[in-house]
C-alpha cells in the first residue's frame, strides 16, 4: 500500500528536521568550553587587525577566513567563542548545501544519509577535539566554501549557463583564498568542461563556462588578496611555505616524532580522527560508488578525491593530523552514494549486499552516538583545569616547570607560570635562563623522543617526596611540605616552602 503524498512530505520533513536538530547540537553545544586550539588567538587576532586594514600579521595564510572571523568579532564580540561560532555556523551550512545538490542526484533519502554523514560523524585531531569544524580555524571556511564551489560547478554541468560556472569559480576562489590547499581542485572544474564536450560537444557552453570560471576566480583571489598587497603577501605565503618544507615540522606519526613525515602520514591521521571501525565501513561503501558502474557524480567527486590525495601523499612534503579534514566530505558522500548502490544491486546479489550495506550504517549511526555523547560532556581538560586542581592541593602560587608538553598545551591558560624544558642540536633538554621557583613539574614520559631528561631524572631520583596528581593527560608532581623545585641551569634541588 502506497503512502500518500502528505504523509510522506511529513515524514520527510520530520526526518530532515531530526538530522538537523543533532547536527545542530553538535555544532553548537558548549561551543566555548572545549581546549584552546593553538591556532585560534592567531587567526582570531590577525582578522580583528585585517578588517582595520593592518595587514602584517600571519602573512603566511591568505586571508578571507580571517576577514570572517573579524567581522563576527565585530557583531558577535572578541572572543573566542565569535570565533567558533562563525566557524561552525559556516560547517553546517556547508550541509545544507550538500543536501540541495545531492537530493536531484540521490534522492530524499540518500541525500539525507550524505547529508548526515557530514553533520553528525567525527573529525577529530589530537589538538582540536572531536570535530575541527567546532574551532575557530581556516579549515571549516576552506571546505565550506570548497563544497559550494564543486556543488556549483555541477549544476554548471546539468545546466550549462556562464553565471553558474562565474559562481563555482567565484566560490572557489573563496575556498583557495581561506586556505591555499584547496587550489588543486580547480582541476574539477576543468574535468567537468572536458566530459561536456565529449558528452554532448556543447563547445561553445564549454568554453564559455572555462573563462567565465576563470574570470570569475581570478577576480574574487585578486579582490581578496589586493588590501595587504598581493604581489608580497603571496611571494610571502611562498617563501614561508618553501622555508617550512625545507626544514620540517614536528609531528607526530604512528608512534614516532618527525620532522619529514612519511607519505602515508595523511592516511595515518584520518584513522585516527574517524576510528578504524568507521573508516573501514567508509572506504567499503566508497568502493561501491563505482560499482557496478559509476555513475558521472562518482566519477567527479573521484577525481576531486584523487587530485587531493595525490597532492597530500605524494607532493606536499609536511603532513599534520587537521590535512585529511579537507577530503573527508568526499568520502562521506561517496559512502552514501555506495550504500545506496548496495541497496539497489541487481535481485541474486541482494541477500548479500543489502546486509552488508545495513552494517555500514549501524557502523556510522553508532558512531554518530558516540560523537554526540562526547560532545554533551565537552569541557575543559589537561592544563586548562591544572590551576583548580592545584588549589584543591593547597598550590595557591603557580610555578611549574615542565618537559615533555608541547608549549601550545599550556600557554593558554597558565602562560609565563610554566617553564619548559628546549631542546638543543645534542638533544639535550634545557632549561636555561634565570633560576625558576617552582611549586609543582609537569612531566610527560614519552619514549617517542630519546632524550637526557635532567629534571625527569630528578623527580625520578626523589619519588618519595613529591605527591603525583593526574590531571587528564597531565602528570603533576608537587614537592610535599609545601616545599619549592629550585631550578639553576640544568641543576635541580628542593627549596624553601612557597610563600
Amino acid at each position: 500500500m502506497s503512502v500518500p503524498a502528505p504523509v510522506r512530505v511529513v515524514i520527510r520533513v520530520l526526518a530532515f528536521g531530526a538530522v538537523a536538530a543533532v547536527g545542530l547540537f553538535q555544532a553548537f553545544w558548549h561551543l566555548g568550553r572545549a581546549n584552546i586550539n593553538p591556532d585560534e588567538g592567531v587567526y582570531l587576532t590577525a582578522g580583528q587587525q585585517y578588517i582595520r586594514g593592518v595587514f602584517t600579521f600571519n602573512r603566511e595564510h591568505p586571508p578571507t577566513a580571517k576577514y570572517i572571523l573579524g567581522l563576527v568579532q565585530e557583531v558577535l564580540g572578541q572572543n573566542l567563542t565569535s570565533g567558533r561560532i562563525a566557524a561552525t555556523s559556516i560547517a553546517f551550512l556547508a550541509g545544507v548545501v550538500l543536501f540541495l545538490w545531492l537530493r536531484r542526484e540521490l534522492g530524499f533519502w540518500w541525500a539525507l544519509v550524505a547529508t548526515a554523514f557530514w553533520w553528525l560523524l567525527p573529525r577529530a585531531v589530537v589538538q582540536t577535539g572531536i570535530k575541527i569544524d567546532r574551532f575557530a580555524i581556516l579549515e571549516p571556511f576552506m571546505v565550506s566554501f570548497a563544497i559550494l564551489a564543486l556543488a556549483l560547478g555541477w549544476w554548471w554541468f546539468r545546466r550549462p549557463t556562464w553565471w553558474a560556472a562565474a559562481l563555482a569559480g567565484a566560490a572557489m576562489a573563496l575556498s583557495v583564498t581561506s586556505k591555499v590547499s584547496t587550489a588543486f581542485l580547480v582541476v574539477t572544474f576543468a574535468f567537468l568542461a572536458v566530459r561536456l564536450l565529449l558528452r554532448d560537444r556543447a563547445v561553445r557552453a564549454g568554453l564559455v563556462g572555462l573563462a567565465s570560471y576563470v574570470a570569475a576566480f581570478v577576480a574574487v583571489f585578486a579582490a581578496s588578496w589586493h588590501p595587504m598587497g598581493m604581489t608580497s603577501a603571496i611571494r610571502y605565503m611562498l617563501d614561508f611555505q618553501s622555508e617550512q618544507n625545507r626544514l620540517g615540522h614536528n609531528v607526530i606519526v604512528a608512534g614516532r616524532v618527525v620532522l619529514h613525515p612519511p607519505w602515508w602520514a595523511n592516511l595515518w591521521f584520518t584513522e585516527q580522527g574517524l576510528g578504524p571501525w568507521l573508516l573501514a565501513a567508509l572506504c567499503l561503501a566508497a568502493l561501491f560508488a563505482f560499482l557496478p558502474r559509476p555513475s558521472e557524480l562518482s566519477v567527479y567527486l573521484g577525481v576531486a578525491l584523487a587530485v587531493l590525495l595525490v597532492f597530500y601523499l605524494l607532493v606536499a612534503k609536511n603532513a599534520l593530523p587537521s590535512y585529511y579534514y579537507v577530503w573527508v566530505w568526499i568520502l562521506f558522500v561517496l559512502a552514501a552514494i555506495g550504500t545506496k548502490n548496495l541497496f539497489e544491486f541487481r535481485r541474486q546479489r541482494r541477500r548479500i549486499l543489502r546486509p552488508l550495506a545495513l552494517v555500514i550504517l549501524l557502523v556510522a549511526g553508532a558512531t554518530a552516538v558516540t560523537t554526540t555523547a562526547a560532545i554533551a560532556r565537552v569541557g575543559p581538560t589537561g592544563f586548562a583545569r591544572v590551576s583548580p586542581v592545584l588549589a584543591e592541593h593547597g598550590v595557591t602560587r603557580i610555578k611549574i616547570l615542565s618537559t615533555g608538553y608541547a608549549s601550545w598545551e599550556f600557554k593558554p591558560y597558565l602562560g609565563a607560570n610554566v617553564k619548559a624544558a628546549t631542546i638543543d642540536a645534542s638533544n639535550h633538554a634545557s632549561f636555561g635562563g634565570a633560576p625558576f621557583s617552582a611549586t609543582a613539574v609537569a612531566l610527560r614520559t614519552d619514549n617517542r623522543i630519546h632524550i637526557d631528561r635532567p629534571l625527569e631524572t630528578f623527580v625520578a631520583n626523589h619519588r618519595e617526596l613529591f605527591t603525583h596528581v593526574v590531571v587528564d593527560d597531565v602528570d603533576l608532581y608537587l614537592p610535599k611540605g609545601g616545599r619549592t623545585v629550585m631550578q639553576t641551569g640544568d641543576s635541580f634541588d628542593f627549596g624553601p616552602p612557597s610563600t
